[in-house]
């Protein structure tokens, strides 16, 4: 009996490193993801790397107008954001990434020359690969 009780903890212990190292993937992932966008987007004013908004649970729905040419505030708002993800967080743990300047489509299809159309899929692709392999460093340990 007292084998089948220090296998019930051990397997709620694993469970619960599980849960936090879903969480920390998952926050690494949107950060990187976040970074990448940010600091992939053309620059003029500062508006466009501004209003990327990192959101948990719905996708943020307006402009707000935050000009941030170096992208610095942008990815420390997006920080704080992933920060308040939790384990068992349900519909809060889904992460948005969104930019509703209303002329993010027409720079994201070339209008700039600061950066060839495609920039937004090819920064989401380089911010994915940079979380790539994080399960396995986070789950190798046997229980």
């Amino acid at each position: 009996m007292a084998n089948i009780t220090r296998f019930a903890i051990a397997m709620e212990r694993r469970g619960e490193e599980v849960e936090r190292g879903t969480i920390f993937a998952m926050q690494k992932g949107a950060l990187a993801i976040g970074t990448a966008l940010v600091m992939s987007t053309p620059v003029l004013t500062g508006n466009a790397r501004g209003n990327w908004q990192m959101s948990l649970g719905l996708p943020a729905d307006k402009e707000i107008g935050r000009l941030d040419p170096s992208g610095a505030t942008t990815i420390a708002a997006m920080t704080g954001v992933v920060s308040q993800m939790r384990p068992g967080g349900g519909l809060s743990s889904r992460v948005f990434i969104t930019n509703n300047v209303p002329y993010i489509a027409k720079l994201n299809a070339g209008s700039s020359p600061q950066a060839a159309a495609g920039w937004v899929e090819r920064a989401v692709i380089a911010g994915s690969a940079a979380v790539e392999g994080v399960g396995g460093q986070l789950f190798r340990r046997r229980f």
